[in-house]
């Protein structure tokens, strides 16, 4: 199963770099979804101690996206893109 995980990561991988290099929007969509399937379907076989580790690092750092809401919400200190969050003095 590992071999099996490890291939369709491989592959959804691949057709995220190559999402990034598209600029067709159909293709564009369907290398996106292509590579969300692949990713989804890899941890579906992972073994359980690679589901535990992955479960835990998305719990324990939070992703910091683009705050487009009228509060201000401060960046968490696990914040991956700190030094680009408003609230964090340069």
């Amino acid at each position: 199963m590992l071999v099996l995980s490890l291939a369709t990561l491989t592959v959804a991988i691949a057709l995220w770099y190559r999402n990034r290099q598209t600029c067709n929007a159909v293709t564009h969509s369907i290398y996106l979804l292509s590579s969300l399937l692949c990713l989804i379907f890899s941890f579906i076989v992972a073994p359980w101690l690679i589901q535990l580790c992955a479960l835990i690092v998305l719990l324990v750092i939070p992703i910091c996206t683009v705050r487009q809401a009228s509060i201000d919400v401060p960046c968490s200190r696990f914040c991956l893109r700190r030094s680009h969050c408003s609230d964090v003095t340069k």
